[in-house]
């Protein structure tokens, strides 16, 4: 999909500094970790909804991960391309556990 080495539960996601397309500081690895994290729980949430949830918990999954981003902001975190790469990470676990279009 987009050649990321780090998947969960068979989704590609990104996990590194470069991956998340952060700022180069010496606190961006720990935002990237973070971000990864949540990214993985988003995954589980969507993987785990019931049917009739489905959409609730697709925007409440992307909202987790909209948190940690905003939280690392000073990493470049909250910028296009991380909130771009998030909402990808989200686009993916929908079509892969429910299907269809998102949003």
């Amino acid at each position: 999909m987009f050649g990321y080495a780090q998947k969960h539960r068979g989704i590609p996601i990104p996990s590194t500094v470069d991956e998340w397309q952060l700022y180069d500081m010496p606190t961006s690895p720990a935002a990237a970790e973070a971000l990864t994290q949540a990214a993985r729980e988003a995954i589980d949430m969507i993987a785990n909804a019931k049917i009739s949830d489905a959409k609730d918990i697709q925007h409440t999954a992307l909202k987790h991960l909209h948190t940690v981003c905003e939280k690392f902001a000073d990493n470049g975190a909250y910028d296009t391309e991380p909130i771009g790469e998030a909402g990808r990470v989200i686009e993916a676990a929908w079509t892969e556990f429910v299907g269809g279009a998102t949003w």
